[in-house]
């Protein structure tokens, strides 16, 4: 099937993520495919979860204690970049825009090596 348009190729991911069987444990597996070593100087950007996307939040708290630097997306007016700021377990969050979750605290900015 060809995909011709982005808004095709959205619909056809949101198709295959919807009929994904045993989510959460497909979210615990993400752990044990990322390398338990550390990467000294580099930074994560996630992201909270909406609908029926992967809830990467497990891996995400697993590098957080490990002590790697994590980072979450700001979702902007429609044409404008995503910013990134810090994430830890005690960040609170807020929502934004689109139903997204985002850091309370925007003034730790990173600028992510791993997205």
């Amino acid at each position: 099937m060809a995909l011709r348009t982005k808004k095709q190729a959205r619909q056809r991911a949101i198709d295959i993520r919807a009929s994904i069987e045993n989510r959460e444990d497909k979210s615990l597996k993400l752990i044990s495919h990322f390398p338990a070593q550390r990467f000294q100087g580099s930074s994560f950007a996630g992201f909270w979860p909406i609908g029926d996307e992967i809830d990467i939040r497990p891996l995400m708290i697993a590098l957080h204690q490990q002590g790697e630097t994590l980072c979450l997306p700001v979702t902007p007016q429609k044409g404008l970049p995503l910013s990134f700021y810090a994430w830890t377990l005690q960040s609170q969050m807020k929502s934004g825009l689109f139903g997204t979750k985002e850091p309370r605290n925007q003034t730790v900015r990173i600028y992510p090596t791993f997205i």
